[in-house]
Order: structure tokens, then C-alpha cells, then sequence
């Protein structure tokens, strides 16, 4: 069990070298402010709605003119519009105009899109060919044409009332208005231009519908109904003309803050905003056919500026695992940073070879299994010479013969039989006393057999003398 409860750690070795600890260092730091700027700043612990629906509903107001130019209020005067043909000051493109109310004006196109005409084509139209024809060439031919502009509709005021939900949050918060509001109970702004250019052109504050001139969508869009249209087949023309299409992003958010803690872990009021884009290379225009009788018909083309309005934006809320996972990827990024460094100091700078052979341990196999075949015959030959030793100090049990070769005789068989007793079980105790005073005679014997040994050796000697 002991074998599994162990905790295994790296080894590591210091390098000492200025440019590679520089290399890391920045690396690691240039990981750790990524880190924070994805956290803080680009507030990576939120989680975000996927996907915000909303509706909105469109009208338009003519607007008053007040006592401008000594004219009543609500008046429209065509000859002071230079683009009107009734003006004494007309441009060279003017066209006759018409007054229009706001009824036939505004073109709803949709949930979210309507045209706001400022030129209208109409052409008297009689029918050439019946019904019950059996072939037929045109259908209809033209008997009249006329051309013109509509009056003041860039003082017509444009009127949006809307609202949206955040479908997931709104679900898995019981409900809660957090996530999903109308303007009524919400502030927004018009806002014109991107990055440090931006600016607000207009703000809506809660209780009212949003309602601004059609002046303010065009200064939003940073476009005028008197510039040339880039259109195909309508160069040379100018917007009022040709017609435009105005992309109006109306985006929600409950995050951006304005000095209060709550709104940056989104549990701030829900805001909205403007951005007003015109779609390049695109004009607008859209037909309407009033018949007249069985023969005869009105065909109506309208040009003028058609909105397309879309509800986005960044609803958010607190998010544990969104959090984890930034950090995670910072750490991660400091382990590449690591990696980098370390091939770099094994595979590129001129002392590789010294930093390789201290970061790895090279083992060969060979020398390994011969290392250890050696280790192990050593231990034996250790454990043999420890059993001889054994051997030899072990006393002989017989007590016959003084003599030096029968003394040589009772020191191999007081050998062997001390082998015999290692291989067989260990003694008692009791056998192990009883054995003491026949090892005392053993050495009384054997001293006797040395003393006799030496008297022998002695005799020559004396003899020569």
C-alpha cells in the first residue's frame, strides 16, 4: 500500500544565463498580462447570451417648424427646398415635389425594416392585352410618367419603441426582469463613429419612446441625402433619388459600467445604443400597383432611405467556470513559455550539449545489467567467505587422538559437522548448554596435541647438538 501514497516531483536545474532567464521572464510576463487583460479587462469570468431576440414597432411624425422664416407652425413651403422645381433657387436635378403626410411616407417592410420615401416614379399604365388573350406580347402600356420628390422628409421624425429578452437567462432566473426589459425602462443613446472618433449624438432617457429626425439617422450614418450614390445603373445620381439602405445595429448591454460594482459582474441596469452604418453600393426602391379599373392602373416606384434594424448586444452574468478557464489558459501559456526556453537552451545556444546532459540523464542498458551481474556475484562471493569464517571457528565435538594429524582430522570433521548443523534446524536452547563443556574439552584436547607437536619439532634440534 506504502507503494502507491509516494508523490513524485520534477527535478530541476538552474540554468545561469542572463539572455535565457530574459527570454523567460518576458515570456512569462507577457503571459500573465494577457491573462489579466482577458480577466479584468475584457471581463473574462462573464458569461454571455448567446442569442437576444426582440421586436420593435416603427412610426413616423412630421415635425414643427415653428415660426422659421416668418412661416407658421407645421408649414411645408416648396420653393424654399433647392431640390424642389417650384424653388426659384433650384438645383439643375430638381424635380417637382409633393407634400406627403407620414401615412404615405413610411413603408413598413417587415418586423424590423420600413422605407422612408423621397421620390416617387408614377406611371398611368393601360392594358393592351386581355386576359383571355391566347398569346400576348406586353401586357400593359405606358400612357403617362411622372416624377417626383417628396417634400421636408428630412424633418420628419422617426419614432421606435422596442424591447428584448435574454431567452436562457431570463429562464434560469425565474423570470427576472435583469434580462429583459422595454425602453420604457431603459436609457440609450445615438451614437456616431467608432474608437476614439466616437460621439453621441443623442440620448433617450427612460419613460419616453425613442424618436429622432430622419437628419440625425443620415448625420449618424454620416451621410446626406444630397451625396452622389455609388449604386450600379444609378451613378451619378443623387440618394434622394436612387434611395439607400441604413443598417441600424441596436445593441443591448448590462455590463458596461458607470461607476458601480454591480454593473461589471452584470448585474447592472440594461442600457442600449445606436450604431447607424449605410450599406455600400445599394439603393432602395420598392413598387405598389393601384388598379383602376379593368384597363387602366397606377404603377408606383418609391425610392428613398430604407432602415433595417437589428436588436444585439452583450447581456452577461457571473460565471465560475468561464474564470477558471482563463486562468487555466494562462497557465497554460506559461508552460509554452517554458517549453520555448527549454529548446532553446538544448537545441540552440552554443552551450547545448552542457545544458542537455544536466536536464537528462542518459542510462545505458548494457552497462546497467553488467553493473548489476557484477553487484551481485560480489554479494555472493561476500556471503561465501562470511560462511567459511563461520566454519572455521566452530569447535569439533570428538576429544580422541593428542597427535598433530589426528588434531588436523578433528578440525575438518568439527567442519563438517558445523556445516551440517547450518543446514539442518537450529538447536534449542537446552542443546545449546549441554554443548558448552564438550567444546571445553575440545580445547584441552587440542592444546595437548599442540604441546606434543612442539616436543617433536624440538628433538631433532638436540640431537645436533
Amino acid at each position: 500500500m506504502s507503494g502507491w501514497l509516494v508523490y513524485d516531483t520534477v527535478k530541476t536545474v538552474r540554468i545561469e544565463d542572463r539572455k535565457l532567464s530574459a527570454l523567460y521572464y518576458a515570456l512569462v510576463l507577457g503571459a500573465l498580462a494577457y491573462t489579466a487583460s482577458t480577466i479584468v479587462y475584457h471581463k473574462g469570468y462573464l458569461e454571455y447570451e448567446p442569442h437576444i431576440v426582440g421586436g420593435l414597432s416603427l412610426h413616423l411624425t412630421r415635425q414643427h417648424h415653428g415660426s422659421e422664416a416668418g412661416h407658421p407652425p407645421d408649414l411645408i413651403d416648396t420653393r424654399l427646398l433647392p431640390y424642389c422645381r417650384q424653388s426659384s433657387d433650384s438645383a439643375h436635378d430638381a424635380k417637382p415635389c409633393l407634400i406627403w403626410d407620414d401615412d404615405d411616407i413610411l413603408v413598413q417592410r417587415g418586423t424590423h425594416a420600413a422605407l422612408i420615401t423621397t421620390r416617387v416614379q408614377r406611371y398611368l399604365e393601360k392594358r393592351v392585352c386581355g386576359p383571355t388573350e391566347v398569346s400576348c406580347g406586353a401586357i400593359w402600356e405606358e400612357v403617362s410618367h411622372d416624377d417626383y420628390f417628396i417634400a421636408d422628409t428630412e424633418n420628419f421624425e422617426l419614432g421606435v419603441y422596442h424591447s428584448m429578452q435574454a431567452p436562457h437567462f431570463f429562464e434560469e432566473s425565474g423570470h427576472s426582469h435583469a434580462f429583459a426589459e422595454g425602453n420604457l425602462h431603459m436609457k440609450g443613446v445615438l451614437m456616431k463613429g467608432q474608437g476614439d472618433a466616437k460621439a453621441v449624438l443623442k440620448k433617450f432617457p427612460e419613460g419616453e419612446c425613442d424618436h429622432f429626425k430622419l437628419t440625425e439617422l443620415l448625420a449618424a450614418a454620416d451621410v446626406t441625402l444630397n451625396d452622389l450614390s455609388d449604386a450600379p445603373g444609378q451613378e451619378r445620381k443623387p440618394l434622394r433619388a436612387s434611395g439607400l439602405i441604413l443598417h441600424a445595429d441596436l445593441a443591448y448591454n448590462n455590463i458596461r459600467c458607470d461607476g458601480k460594482l454591480k454593473c461589471a459582474f452584470g448585474q447592472g441596469d440594461i442600457s442600449y445604443r445606436y450604431r447607424i452604418y449605410r450599406v455600400p453600393e445599394s439603393n432602395s426602391e420598392m413598387v405598389e400597383v393601384k388598379k383602376l379599373n379593368d384597363t387602366h392602373r397606377v404603377r408606383s416606384v418609391k425610392q428613398g432611405i430604407q432602415v433595417n434594424f437589428a436588436q444585439t448586444g452583450k447581456i452577461g452574468r457571473f460565471s465560475a467556470q468561464v474564470l477558471i478557464v482563463n486562468l487555466c489558459s494562462g497557465l497554460g501559456m506559461m508552460a509554452i513559455a517554458t517549453v520555448v526556453v527549454d529548446a532553446i537552451a538544448i537545441y540552440v545556444l552554443p552551450k547545448k550539449t552542457t545544458y542537455f546532459s544536466h536536464k537528462y540523464k542518459v542510462v545505458d542498458k548494457i552497462r546497467l545489467s553488467d553493473k548489476a551481474a557484477k553487484a551481485a556475484k560480489a554479494t555472493k562471493a561476500a556471503m561465501t567467505a562470511s560462511g567459511g569464517d563461520d566454519a572455521a571457528s566452530s569447535p569439533s565435538p570428538s576429544t580422541s587422538s593428542p597427535s598433530a594429524s589426528e588434531s588436523s582430522g578433528k578440525e575438518k570433521t568439527s567442519t563438517g559437522e558445523t556445516t551440517k548443523r547450518k543446514s539442518k534446524k537450529k538447536p534449542s536452547d537446552h542443546a545449546a548448554v549441554e554443548s558448552q563443556p564438550a567444546g571445553e574439552e575440545q580445547e584441552g584436547e587440542e592444546g595437548e596435541g599442540k604441546g606434543q607437536l612442539r616436543q617433536r619439532k624440538a628433538k631433532p634440534a638436540h640431537h645436533g647438538e
